[in-house]
This record gives structure tokens, C-alpha cells and sequence, in this order.
């Protein structure tokens, strides 16, 4: 955690340059439109997420499904919040995008501060080495590659563009709505991960030497506690960050 990869030194720095690229080309494009004009990108993302997730899912039940599969990993929400907040209605939309916002920001951070621990080799994989398949679980490997890299990096790119075109504005109440939803998340993830044996988000231990040092020593319990306060913490505390900004800057054009 926190390490970069020869490869990944190579390959992000590329994939980022290319993410501002596209969002300074879309806020040029997009800046004056309307809102409904200004998110369709963020529909176009939705809808691409949504799509590779039940190719993903159709996949693993053609060559055996493995319990890994399940879409309860943080970013795996993803799959669940771009639609409801892009694809549902105004009414759903609204609930639902401060919290595809917070939570987009969490996995850029995340993202950016340990890449090997959300994506794994997948740079290694697809642009180093010569990946082939002969069989439907040859294919998943390979597919899941790609997925893995440019499934993170259109969430990555869903968030520059949201701020870019400033198609979220911070509410008091987005506390309240952020906080249902991540509650309800972990609420069901964690017993879950328990349960079944899969990892869910790092519930049942975790691939950051400290924290699972802390496991380790403290017990599962004073653990999971941790767990729920970091998460549940992390996005109140991005929340109020964007409300505090956005109340900044209105008080400054006022």
C-alpha cells in the first residue's frame, strides 16, 4: 500500500494524462450546455459499467461461479450507484449522486495512493505480456484484466468529469443520504464476507500491513469496529469537505 510498480509508473501517469485530457476536451464541448446536455458522458459511463458487469457475471457462470464474483466489493458499488444516479429519474438521481460522488472520490484517493491494491497486475497484464486464451476460463482471466483496469479508470473519470462540468451540488441532507446507504452497504458486506469467505472491502482482513497488524494483535472485533468507523468516517468526512467548499464558494460569489 502506498508503492508503485515499474509498471504502474509507466502506465497510469498515461492513463491519468488521458482521463484530463477527455475531460478538458468535454468541459470545452459541454460547459454552457444545460445539465441534462452536460451529464450524458456520466450516462455513457453508467451504462458502460452496467453492461461489462453482466457480461462479467455471465462469464462466471459459464465457467463456474466463484463466490468472488458477487458484487459487494466497495467497487463494485459502482456498478449499482453510476445507473441510479444517471439513469433512474431526477427523484432517484438526486438521492443517489451525492453518494456515487463521495464515494467516486473515495476510490480516486484510494486509487491513486495504492493502485496495486484495488487493480492488482492488471497493467502488467494487458500491456506486458501477451495474454491468450483456449478456453471460456482462459477468457474470464483475460477479461477480467481488462475489466479491472478500465472499469477503475471510468470511475476515475466519471469523478473528473462530475467536478470539471459541476454536476453536483453539495446539501446539507447529503450526510444523511451518504450515510443510509454506506450503513446499508456494510451492514450486509461484512457478516457477509465472514460468512461466505470472501473479502469483501478488506472486512474480514486486510492486504494493508498495518491494519492487519492491528487484526492481528486487537482481534477481529476491534477490527471490524475500525473497519466501519474508517469507511463510514472517510465518506462523512469527503461530504463535508464538498459542502464546505461549495459553501465557500458561494459565499465568495455573493
Amino acid at each position: 500500500m502506498g508503492s508503485w510498480t515499474k509498471y504502474e509508473l509507466i502506465v497510469l501517469p498515461i492513463a491519468l494524462a488521458v482521463i484530463i485530457l477527455t475531460t478538458i476536451l468535454l468541459w470545452v464541448l459541454l460547459k454552457n450546455k444545460n445539465y441534462k446536455t452536460r451529464s450524458i458522458p456520466l450516462k455513457i459511463i453508467a451504462l458502460i459499467l452496467f453492461v461489462a458487469e453482466i457480461v462479467k457475471q455471465v462469464l462466471n457462470f459459464i465457467k463456474g461461479y466463484g463466490l468472488g464474483a458477487i458484487p459487494l466489493h466497495f467497487c463494485s458499488l459502482f456498478v449499482f450507484f453510476f445507473p441510479l444516479s444517471e439513469l433512474f429519474g431526477e427523484k432517484v438521481g438526486k438521492f443517489f449522486k451525492p453518494v456515487s460522488t463521495v464515494t467516486a472520490t473515495a476510490m480516486t484517493l484510494l486509487f491513486y495512493f495504492g493502485p496495486g491494491s484495488i487493480i492488482g497486475d492488471s497493467p502488467y497484464d494487458i500491456f506486458f505480456t501477451n495474454m491468450q486464451f483456449s478456453n471460456v476460463s482462459e477468457f474470464y482471466n483475460v477479461f477480467a484484466s481488462y475489466h479491472t483496469f478500465f472499469f477503475h479508470h471510468l470511475v476515475i473519470l466519471y469523478f473528473a468529469i462530475n467536478l470539471a462540468l459541476k454536476l453536483y451540488t453539495p446539501e446539507k441532507k447529503d450526510f444523511i443520504k451518504v450515510f443510509i446507504v454506506i450503513e446499508t452497504y456494510v451492514i450486509i458486506a461484512m457478516p457477509l464476507s465472514h460468512i461466505i469467505g470472501v473479502n469483501f472491502c478488506n472486512f474480514a482482513y486486510s492486504n494493508i500491513p498495518f491494519m492487519e497488524s492491528l487484526r492481528v494483535a486487537c482481534g477481529q472485533l476491534v477490527y471490524s469496529l475500525v473497519m466501519h468507523i474508517v469507511i463510514a468516517g472517510g465518506c462523512a468526512l469527503i461530504t463535508y469537505v464538498y459542502y464546505l467548499i461549495s459553501n465557500i464558494i458561494t459565499k465568495k460569489r455573493s
